[in-house]
């Protein structure tokens, strides 16, 4: 008999972020502090527990660099704007 305590949640952290980037409007700069503020209170609201800046950015640049099929399956492009201020930037497509 499973308990709701015990129920596993099914969502993983890269799926947490595709949501956050669907939410976002087309043509929207992305930038790393995003990443790390922003998609982090994302995924903790969603998750219902705590998760860490750092693994947020470990899954995001593992999206962007090894999975980008996985972004294209969904319908998001990111396009590199070089680094701003110290830190990187994409403009973020949605084709839905």
């Amino acid at each position: 008999m499973a308990v709701p305590w015990k129920r596993q949640n099914k969502m993983t952290i890269p799926a947490l972020i595709i949501d956050w980037l669907t939410c976002q409007a087309d043509g929207s700069v992305i930038a790393s502090h995003m990443i790390q503020e922003d998609c982090t209170s994302y995924i903790r609201t969603m998750k219902g527990g705590g998760v860490l800046p750092s693994t947020v950015e470990r899954a995001w640049r593992k999206l962007r660099n090894e999975d980008f099929n996985t972004l294209r399956n969904h319908g998001i492009k990111l396009e590199p704007l070089g680094e701003k201020y110290g830190e990187h930037n994409w403009k973020l497509r949605l084709n839905m």
